[in-house]
């Protein structure tokens, strides 16, 4: 072969390799001043990463739904994280799933890049550590995190 026909397709490759990775619209991005996305049972509360509690940090995005408004309605906690996940769409649907299956406040948490189906609002890791096994059978891969949680009312 010669190098100009090398160099021909070498340049080619090259060129369909540039421009498969500039191909499509840039993917919109949150505000990075906003850190966790937490729908519960429906609702949505965004925190920011200064811990105060607003909604909808997305331009153009999903609208909230009336949700806590302050930072005071959270505690350190725990809760039992079933999934851990991309898809948007399989997380609401192990949502749907764990919100039939237990008697416990779900959430999704959105984590980027993440979506974190959660059940619970334990203020103790005993307590939450036994849920967890009772909730085994169904999703075997859940976990006991800490997080905020909601305050007791």
């Amino acid at each position: 072969m010669s190098r100009g026909l090398i160099r021909g397709w070498l340049a080619a490759v090259v060129a369909m390799f540039c421009l498969s990775g500039c191909s499509g619209a840039p993917k919109p991005q949150p505000d990075p001043d906003w850190e966790v996305t937490v729908v519960a049972n429906g609702d949505t509360v965004d925190v920011t990463r200064d811990g105060s509690v607003a909604l909808d940090p997305y331009p153009g995005g999903p609208v909230a739904v009336p949700a806590p408004t302050s930072t005071e309605d959270f505690v350190f906690g725990y809760r039992i994280q079933l999934l851990a996940t991309s898809s948007m769409m399989l997380a609401e649907g192990e949502m749907g799933r764990a919100d039939s299956l237990f008697n416990w406040p779900t959430y999704v948490e959105y984590e980027p890049p993440f979506y974190k189906v959660r059940i619970g609002d334990f203020y103790s890791k005993n307590d939450a550590e036994t849920v967890r096994s009772n909730v085994q059978p169904d999703f075997p891969e859940a976990w006991v995190v800490q997080t905020m949680v909601r305050r007791p009312e």
